[in-house]
């Protein structure tokens, strides 16, 4: 721990027992300080227009083909047991999509070839649905019902924040998060 706090370098346990002298443990940091020098990732200005990769080439590439499809939409239901405070939730849905910008890229044509266009952040809508009315004996079949519209539901990929998200209360302390 005092070689993490002291170099700011991460290394590994084993390091020690493989150099029981200080300098043969110099040289283990040395290399480990030029590993990290080496994987440093460099901020891209978002003044210009801005490649798509390989796969955001290959979605869009699909999406032109076959027109709007759900074949990479990723789906989740999360059961949440106990008290929700569904502000708080809001405000940590929204900090996610503020730090990834993944979440808030678009593909749009300029020019002739795609590009990504990257969006402020923005406040996520998070749809709320009140279950608790519903019998218990369907309250399963429509929490399915409500997960699958949600996964069968395409993005329009020029204009569309790439995350939707819902909460559907069953109870006062359970609900579930799409």
């Amino acid at each position: 721990s005092r070689i993490r706090e002291t170099f700011a370098v991460e290394l590994p346990l084993r390091s020690l027992f493989e150099s029981p002298t200080v300098q043969e443990l110099t040289i283990k940091l040395d290399q480990q300080e030029a590993a990290i020098t080496q994987t440093v990732i460099t901020v891209v200005g978002r003044d210009r227009n801005l490649p798509l990769s390989f796969a955001q080439q290959r979605l869009w590439f699909l999406d032109q083909l076959d027109g709007q499809s759900t074949t990479y939409n990723i789906s989740q239901a999360l059961q949440l047991s106990g008290p929700l405070d569904v502000s708080a939730l809001q405000q940590a849905l929204n900090e996610i999509v503020r730090r990834h910008e993944s979440l808030r890229t678009t593909f749009q044509v300029r020019g002739n070839s795609p590009v990504q266009v990257i969006s402020s952040p923005v406040q996520v809508t998070l749809s709320v649905t009140d279950l608790q009315s519903t019998p218990n004996k369907d309250r399963a079949d429509q929490v399915q019902q409500l997960a699958n519209d949600i996964a069968d539901k395409p993005y329009d990929l020029s204009h569309e924040l790439l995350i939707r998200i819902s909460l559907l209360k069953l109870a006062p302390e359970s609900h579930v998060l799409l």
